[in-house]
């Protein structure tokens, strides 16, 4: 009965030391696991203040454009997007014509920037020639954007 008790009590401690072996094994490499994300979450946390710092860079360095909410109660829609479709529209504002048979224009609305309060550069071309022109603007009133041509630069 000694001998019977004695190997019950050795398999219940072999079985108790293999799952403390197990518990260990899967704990250390729980703990390896962790350390790993944990090196990627800090390369990202650096790599977003990097970005970060990027853009406020960008934003220092940028431009500053007009205050399309300010204009938008005198508009009857979106001030800039009315603003682009009519410079778009307006052939009498383009400082030269075509040539080989090519119609000067504003390619797109990417080709047109806004600066500071009231003034906006445009590329222009017909496909042979382009260049760029500086305009000034004013919105006096819904449905009206009074443009004026300010000066015209030919890319050589």
């Amino acid at each position: 009965m000694a001998v019977r008790r004695a190997f019950a009590n050795s398999v219940l401690l072999l079985i108790l030391a293999l799952g403390l072996a197990t518990s260990l094994f899967f704990n250390f490499r729980s703990l390896s696991e962790i350390r790993s994300l944990q090196g990627i979450i800090d390369e990202y946390a650096l790599r977003e203040k990097i970005l970060e710092k990027k853009v406020q860079n960008l934003q220092d360095a940028a431009v500053p454009g007009p205050d399309w909410s300010e204009r938008a109660s005198i508009s009857t829609g979106d001030p800039r997007e009315e603003a682009l479709e009519d410079l778009l529209s307006r052939k009498d504002l383009l400082p030269w014509e075509g040539v080989v048979g090519g119609t000067m224009r504003i390619p797109g609305k990417s080709d047109i920037w806004f600066l500071g309060p009231s003034w906006c550069m445009a590329y222009i071309e017909d496909g042979h020639i382009g260049g760029y022109m500086l305009l000034s603007y004013e919105i006096p009133g819904p449905g009206g954007i009074r443009w004026k041509l300010l000066d015209a630069a030919p890319l050589e």
